[in-house]
């Protein structure tokens, strides 16, 4: 999978304070219900306009996306997940990680 060998690319890349920063959609949105890692489709629905094709996407749980980290080597020293102003729901999802 390309998330888990980028994150182990860019490990050697980073000095002793270097950080690594990813963002990514918040696994609170597993749109088909189910709370498991696996490929998705996103059809782009909720958006207005007229999309020609869909697009697929990979899907982790926040236990996943921890195992990444420390799979690469990483320690995680953030995880923060901003919120939609107007709704209580997290927008998305960002880890911060360093080496170990």
């Amino acid at each position: 999978m390309i998330v888990p060998r980028s994150c182990c690319a860019l490990l050697p890349l980073l000095t002793r304070e270097g950080r690594l920063i990813v963002q990514s959609v918040h696994p609170i949105f597993a749109a088909d219900g189910a709370y498991a890692d696996g490929w998705r489709t996103e059809t782009f629905d909720a958006i207005p306009g007229t999309w020609s094709e869909s697009m697929p996407w990979y899907f982790r749980t926040l236990e996943s996306w921890v195992r990444v980290f420390a799979n690469a080597g990483y320690s995680l020293t953030e995880i923060r997940e901003p919120m939609y102003p107007d709704r209580a729901r997290p927008a998305s999802i960002i880890f911060a990680a360093q080496t170990k």
